[in-house]
C-alpha cells in the first residue's frame, strides 16, 4: 500500500523545508509527495526543484496558475497514486511515525471506510489541538466528528 502525501502552497517557501524534512525523517518511505504550487512567486519552485535533485523522495511538482485551494486539491488527486491521500499543508509537518500508521491503521480499515483523520499537535506547545475524540476509533461521518 502506498501513500500519497499531498501539499497545496502558494508563496510558503519559508515554510515548505520543515515539511520535507519531516518527510525525510518517516520510517516508512513507501510515499510519494505530492506538491501543487498555486501560482507562487516565492523561492518555492526552486526549493521543491532542488529537493527533487537530491533524489531522497520520491516528489511530484507541479506549477499552476492560482486557482485557490480547492483546485490544487483536485489536481493534486489527479496525480495521486497511493492508496491513501493524505493532505499535510505547507505550514505544518508530520511526526516520523505517520507513514507507518496511516498504512499500519489502513490495513485494519474495512474496504467500504473512506479515509482517516487525526489529530493535530500545537508546533508551539506540544498540545494536541481541538477536542479528544472519544474513542481510539470511531466509525463516523464529518459531520458527527465536528457536532459531537
Amino acid at each position: 500500500m502506498e501513500v500519497t502525501i499531498f501539499t497545496p502552497a502558494y508563496n510558503r517557501g519559508d515554510t515548505l523545508s520543515r515539511l520535507y524534512e519531516s518527510l525525510k525523517k518517516q520510517s516508512n518511505k513507501n510515499f510519494q509527495w505530492v506538491v501543487v504550487d498555486d501560482g507562487s512567486i516565492d523561492n518555492t519552485k526552486e526549493l521543491i526543484e532542488n529537493w527533487k535533485k537530491e533524489n531522497i523522495l520520491n516528489i511530484i511538482y507541479v506549477y499552476q496558475e492560482n486557482s485557490g485551494k480547492m483546485r490544487a486539491i483536485n489536481r493534486g488527486v489527479e496525480l495521486a497514486e497511493g492508496e491513501f491521500f493524505f493532505i499535510v499543508d505547507s505550514d505544518d509537518y508530520i511526526t516520523e511515525d505517520a507513514v507507518e500508521t496511516i498504512i499500519s491503521e489502513g490495513d485494519k480499515l474495512p474496504k467500504n471506510i473512506g479515509g482517516m483523520i487525526f489529530r493535530k499537535i500545537n508546533i508551539a506547545t506540544g498540545e494536541i489541538t481541538g477536542k479528544p475524540y472519544p474513542e481510539y476509533r470511531i466509525d463516523s461521518t464529518p459531520i458527527e466528528i465536528v457536532y459531537k
